[in-house]
């Protein structure tokens, strides 16, 4: 049998499944629309690696740089943010979002006011955020000051350069169905997911699914949260480089190169697969054999450029954050269970 969260019934096959979706489709997306939501982390929490509090090039002295979400991610919900979503509300609520623990819209709740929060969306590599997928992101980030940071646990912990998980509070504009299904049926739904499947970052839990919510436009409500656990990954905090990160990331340009241009090869050798048995010309075949291999070697090739590059900064961190993320794990805890009592 095959749950259908939506609908909150069980089905016998995905066919009959998606024609209650798609039956429903109005329901479920004005549901959704009317929703105020959090958006959700999936069990990340303190350090994951060092990769994770890898400074960017936006990163400045005396702040920290919360990710509060990030698109192209199939989500606990079953939903998929795309890029720009967040355009038309982050003109419209420009110095009115909160940065709080726990979604808690209390005064001993809040980390940052909105005076002191600056939230921008940036383009960054998903390998930026500690994550393996391939391609790049869209996340929406606070800047906000560390002496502007209210609460002293976490402004202690922010000076520790610990990684947390964040969370935003939020509410759908625009939200549409999309079905990986060859019936006429769903003609409409078919299309969408072929267009937007390819975006998705972790695209094969979305195709064990059969189907996903595409998110084109959504608004903020009031606050952005650092969070124990949510449906999103990649939202971690990024902070200004140590100086052991500064001695080994001298070379961010080689490492930008090596990231944009291996997922231009896995793509090349993806297209080699698809197209090789349908080729009937040899000698096409034999370059696109050649291609495969060429790249396939040029991919691992550059992962091991870019390890060499990472290991000198890495090494060190990874003792110190190893001793560190027992302890703060506990400490967040304790500080979170002291607000929700």
């Amino acid at each position: 049998m095959i749950h259908c969260k939506e609908l909150k019934k069980d089905f016998a096959t995905k066919d009959e499944m998606f024609k209650e979706l798609v039956k429903n489709e109005k329901k479920i997306a004005d549901l959704k629309k009317a929703t105020i939501k959090n958006t959700d982390s999936v069990n990340i929490f303190g350090i994951k690696d060092t990769e994770s509090i890898k400074a960017l090039s936006f990163v400045k002295d005396g702040y920290v740089y919360p990710i509060i979400n990030t698109t192209n991610y199939y989500d606990s919900h079953g939903d998929v943010h795309f890029h720009n979503l967040w355009n038309k509300s982050l003109k419209d609520k420009a110095k009115k979002i909160f940065y709080v623990l726990e979604h808690e819209l209390e005064l001993d709740s809040v980390i940052a006011f909105p005076n002191d929060v600056n939230a921008f969306v940036k383009n960054v590599m998903w390998s930026d955020l500690g994550q393996s997928y391939n391609g790049q992101t869209q996340a929406l980030i606070f800047e906000i000051p560390k002496d502007k940071i209210r609460i002293e646990k976490v402004a202690e912990l922010f000076q520790e350069q610990i990684s947390f998980e964040n969370s935003v509070r939020m509410r759908y504009i625009n939200v549409q169905l999309a079905i990986d299904s060859t019936s006429s049926d769903y003609e409409k739904q078919k299309a969408l997911w072929d267009a937007r499947i390819d975006q998705v970052a972790n695209k094969d839990v979305a195709k064990e699914a059969g189907y996903m919510w595409c998110v084109d436009e959504a608004s903020i409500e009031k606050e952005g949260s650092l969070v124990l656990f949510g449906s999103n990954d990649a939202t971690p905090v990024i902070y200004q480089k140590s100086d052991a990160v500064k001695d080994g990331m001298q070379n961010d340009v080689n490492i930008e190169f090596i990231d944009m241009m291996i997922p231009h090869h896995e793509k090349a050798i993806e297209m080699v697969d698809e197209y090789y048995d349908q080729v009937t010309i040899p000698e096409l075949q034999d370059l696109m054999q050649s291609i495969k291999i060429n790249q396939s070697n040029e991919i691992e090739i550059m992962k091991k450029i870019k390890d060499s590059i990472l290991s000198k900064a890495e090494k060190s961190l990874d003792e110190q954050e190893a001793e560190k993320s027992l302890q703060t794990n506990e400490q967040l805890k304790e500080l979170l269970n002291k607000f929700k009592k």
